[in-house]
């Protein structure tokens, strides 16, 4: 069967539209035919099929198929990489590291859940900043949960390996040098070490949370919230509320608020960028 690149219909676009609605609570919305296209299109020329009008037919017949988990996986590449987004990091080590450092002086544990984590770029860039700039933490016991719904993303994640292009993007030249070595394929792995410190996990923000091992003093979910439909959105807050500490903190992606979507969290309060939970009825 030859593959032939032609426009997704409007009656097409519906399907995919409900069904990652329906499978990751995303809202895709309208005017986004192209994105369909350049996603699914490679896809469909690998599988050897006609064209993404086909394919939404396919996943009509049968979304829970291996082929509607192919779609999802194509639909959720993330755009990441090391450090990104500077103030987060600021005020990780400026405002939300040291107030956590004095208030678990008795427990010495600290727990990290980085969802939305994509390849790895963010959980691994903690871990870098805590053994850079809190090396008190060494003998704490950190748990740092880096969760995706692409198992494809996390199987690189849990690999470490990066390309130069990706390594180069926000990782500084001394962390390079001391936290990763070249590969004989010309590509760059993070420190086994550093892998060992991070649990990776497939995780759906529509599933519950219950079982990642909360509450958490920390939660990181950046840049995510843009792609799910308002009622969705809801119902993420209401469980990020009852996976995080009461002191805890929640940092969202630059763009992101809390305005007019929840009541769970507070706003941040003045030279800072992250939530803090409101009291529970």
């Amino acid at each position: 069967m030859q593959f032939d690149s032609a426009s997704i219909t409007q009656e097409n676009y519906r399907i995919f539209v409900d069904f990652l609605k329906i499978k990751l609570g995303h809202d895709l919305g309208e005017g986004k035919e192209y994105l369909i296209e350049n996603r699914l299109n490679p896809v469909c020329e690998v599988l050897k099929i006609t064209n993404v009008n086909e394919l939404a037919r396919e996943i009509k017949i049968n979304p829970y198929s291996a082929l509607g988990n192919l779609v999802v996986e194509n639909m959720t590449i993330q755009e990441t990489s090391f450090f990104r987004g500077p103030r987060v990091f600021e005020n990780l080590k400026n405002n939300i590291i040291p107030k956590l450092i004095k208030e678990n002086v008795y427990s010495h544990t600290i727990k990290i859940w980085s969802a939305c984590c994509s390849t790895g770029q963010e959980p691994y860039s903690i871990i870098m900043q805590l053994m850079e700039d809190f090396p008190e933490l060494e003998n704490w016991n950190i748990s740092l949960l880096a969760t995706d719904v692409s198992e494809n993303a996390l199987t690189k994640a849990r690999s470490g390996i990066y390309s130069r292009f990706e390594v180069i993007r926000g990782l500084p030249t001394p962390l390079k040098d001391k936290y990763f070595f070249e590969t004989p394929d010309n590509q760059y792995q993070i420190r086994a070490d550093l892998r060992l410190k991070i649990k990776f996990q497939q995780v759906n923000l529509l599933e519950g949370f219950y079982a990642l091992g909360g509450p958490f003093d920390i939660i990181l979910l950046r840049n995510a919230l843009i792609y799910f439909a308002p009622e969705v959105i809801t119902g993420i807050f209401q469980k990020l509320r009852g996976a995080i500490k009461d002191t805890g903190s929640l940092i969202l992606g630059e763009s992101e608020s809390i305005m007019g979507k929840t009541t769970m969290f507070n706003l941040p309060i003045e030279g800072t960028d992250y939530f803090t939970p409101a009291p529970l009825p």
